[in-house]
């Protein structure tokens, strides 16, 4: 703490370190749109990222961010693997955009994938798992599944 203490008090004393330490020099870019959640302490509400009702004491924002501009998301399949088969089975779409997180991603798999032939139905969206794999690490995360 003694560091921090010496910076806060020779802030108060007049340096202009600051101006080229911490958050005034941070550069990010952001790598989706923003998800805000507004604050509703006296009833239970939901948030874009938590479907269940609860009170929330105070508003939430969560925005995506990289060190560097995000390159083309064309890399990135999204790939559709469907219990029992039927038209939407293997079925592959480049993102379009960086989903802001899991409830937005199930949101936009409709819109990939109903112009298609293929007509996914809100129920199998609103529960949709989905599997991340890093070709690059070897490595693979389940997100979602019930």
């Amino acid at each position: 703490d003694g560091p921090m203490w010496d910076r806060l008090n020779a802030m108060k004393a007049g340096s202009t370190r600051w101006i080229q330490d911490g958050l005034s020099s941070l550069k990010v870019h952001e790598a989706s749109e923003a998800v805000e959640a507004p604050a509703c302490p006296t009833r239970a509400c939901t948030a874009p990222e938590d479907p269940t009702k609860r009170p929330r004491l105070f508003a939430e924002q969560w925005i995506r961010v990289s060190k560097a501009p995000v390159g083309a998301l064309d890399r990135f399949q999204v790939r559709l693997w469907v219990r029992g088969g039927g038209p939407c089975d293997g079925l592959a779409a480049p993102l379009a955009r960086v989903p802001r997180g899991l409830e937005h991603f199930r949101a936009s798999l409709r819109d990939v994938f109903t112009s298609r032939d293929c007509a996914l139905e809100e129920a199998w969206v609103a529960k949709a798992g989905l599997v991340l794999f890093d070709a690059t690490l070897g490595q693979a995360l389940l997100v979602g599944a019930d």
